[in-house]
């Protein structure tokens, strides 16, 4: 599945006995997230399920969004309106829980060579 960023309402959830997609065996749930900074809205009511050991892509063109939905998925950064969960866990009401479901592959080598392959490691946990 691929969620693009130019859709309002995000992307159809196909397989769910729910209206809205979400229940049971999804891995992500991200129902109409919002997030402003004063009048700019930078995601704009987002909602998409990812199934467990589905792979899901997240395109869009610079500015769309990607990195701030990411970041509050991730919860770097507080979400406005709406809600996501990883793995079940809520991420604005289980943040440590959820972040423990979180896996990262950087996009360019961010390796400290001075650390150790543990330390770096606990680094990215």
């Amino acid at each position: 599945m691929i969620a693009d960023m130019n859709t309002r309402g995000g992307e159809p959830n196909g397989g769910s006995s729910r209206p809205d997609g979400l229940g049971a065996g999804n891995a992500i749930e991200v129902e109409h997230i919002v997030k402003k900074y004063g009048d700019f809205t930078a995601v704009d009511d987002v909602s998409f399920s990812v199934k467990e050991e589905e792979i899901f892509g997240l395109l869009g063109p610079n500015g769309a969004g990607k990195s701030t939905l990411i970041r509050m998925m991730t919860t770097l950064i507080p979400i406005t309106s709406g809600k996501a969960r990883i793995a079940g866990h809520d991420v604005q009401k289980e943040a440590d829980a959820a972040r423990r479901a979180i896996g990262v592959i950087p996009q360019a080598l961010t390796s400290d060579l001075d650390l150790t392959v543990e330390e770096n490691m606990t680094l990215q946990m």
